[in-house]
């Protein structure tokens, strides 16, 4: 199969999962379902450990009362890592994505990619082909974090079976048009610098509260990270921090989808989670950003990223040409959803109500975590066919992150390096 059908062929999978739950039978309750999503995967995951000889990923609850979310931890070797996803990947017989004569040069372009930027993840590829017994070279590198990866976490963790009472939509997939309107699919984040402190908050907004994990990512080499984890559990990040106080939230800006490219590019989650693990200023975030062509595959997105020094800056995609635009505005805040900043602030004020609730209380001024946790209230989603599945508020300086999860909002989970 050559690269572009293969790619509209997983997209069309993987947009399913996340957009378009599956129906279920009658019989297979949201509590059978909550109860067994991860079976295979913890069951293949001691298998794992056990071969490479240590605990390389471990997950634990973290309610007493649900199974999700729950608490991962990663730590080991790039190589260490890749060998425990190889052994869980050929458990689950998920299929590697082997080069073919049409994308082999284009692959040589990739490696010397991540070569120049993140050499880890070569290693990582490496673990999984020992594992396989494949060649190394033989992988496609450019497509391993959708093709693998993102395919396996998804049919491993049973996504297609969550949430049977939300009703079911199909995504809209057009050109250009922003996710402002079809009000099913919102995030919402916001800086504020106060006191000594960068302050970070950041909604998660989704149709269905489908396997998430407070994951804690400690790879050898690089920056310890902890955030979100959704549908790449080991390699994207969602919104998190790093151990040099480092934040970036990631939130959805245009419904548009889009093959591989003909240049390298790095798919927009895995170089979420690679800016984390190697950057420790926005300075240098956005000096590994512009260097990068980023891939798309699900939908175009834009991102707040925020460091301890007090910067915070939106970097966006042009949808049209995928160039970089970045915003830095004069002030202490920043403030994105689902709007393009783009469109500019009319439309801002016109499109996004969350906007038009969290700006007055930033104009005001934020003195703490806690007004921060107000901010994000106001952009909070509590009923409807999208929910707030977790809320996050993060001190950059103390390297705190607190987040309080929809099933049990009052509570207050915190973490910190």
């Amino acid at each position: 199969m050559n690269t572009s059908l293969r790619f509209q062929t997983w997209r069309t999978v993987l947009v399913g999962l996340l957009f378009n739950c599956c129906p279920i039978s009658a019989v297979e309750t949201n509590d059978r379902i909550y109860a067994e999503f991860d079976l295979e995967f913890k069951t293949f995951l001691a298998l794992a450990n056990d071969r490479i000889g240590k605990e390389v990923i471990k997950v634990e609850r973290l309610s007493d009362r649900f199974t999700v979310p729950q608490k991962l931890t990663i730590k080991g070797t790039p190589h260490e890592i890749g060998l425990a996803l190889g052994h869980i990947g050929q458990q689950a017989k998920a299929r590697l994505p082997m080069l073919t004569e049409t994308n082999r040069a284009l692959n040589r372009k990739v490696v010397e990619l991540y070569q120049k930027i993140y050499p880890q993840y070569l290693e990582v590829v490496r673990g999984v082909a020992e594992v396989y017994k494949e060649p190394v070279e033989q992988i496609d590198v450019g497509v391993f974090e959708a093709d693998f990866t993102t395919r396996l976490w998804c049919d491993l963790l049973k996504i297609e079976r969550f949430d049977p009472a939300i009703k079911r939509f199909e995504p809209p997939v057009d050109s250009g048009k922003s996710s402002e309107g079809d009000a099913k699919h919102h995030c919402s984040t916001a800086s504020y610098y106060t006191n000594g402190h960068q302050l970070v908050g950041r909604n998660f907004d989704n149709p269905s509260d489908r396997p998430h994990y407070f994951t804690t990512m400690e790879m050898a080499g690089s920056y310890k990270v902890m955030g979100h984890t959704v549908y790449d559990i080991s390699s994207w990040v969602v919104d998190g921090m790093n151990e040099k106080g480092l934040a970036l939230c990631v939130t959805t800006a245009y419904n548009k989808e889009e093959n591989y490219p003909d240049e390298p590019a790095i798919l927009i989650g895995h170089l979420s989670q690679i800016v984390m693990q190697r950057c420790a200023t926005v300075d240098e975030a956005l000096a590994l950003l512009r260097t990068v062509r980023v891939w798309f595959p699900f939908e175009v997105n834009h991102c707040l990223i925020a460091d301890a020094t007090g910067k915070a800056v939106v970097v966006e995609w042009n949808p049209k040409d995928y160039k970089l635009l970045l915003y830095d505005k004069p002030g202490p805040w920043e403030l994105l959803t689902n709007t393009p900043l783009e469109e500019g602030e009319e439309s801002l004020m016109k499109k996004c109500d969350r906007y038009r609730g969290a700006k007055p209380l930033l104009e005001t001024g934020i003195r703490n975590t806690k007004d921060m946790l107000e901010v994000m209230k106001a952009m909070r989603i509590t009923s409807g066919s999208t929910r707030t599945l977790w809320t996050t508020v993060m001190d950059l300086n103390a390297r705190t992150f607190e987040v309080r999860y929809f099933k049990e909002f009052e509570r207050k989970y915190e973490f910190k390096f």
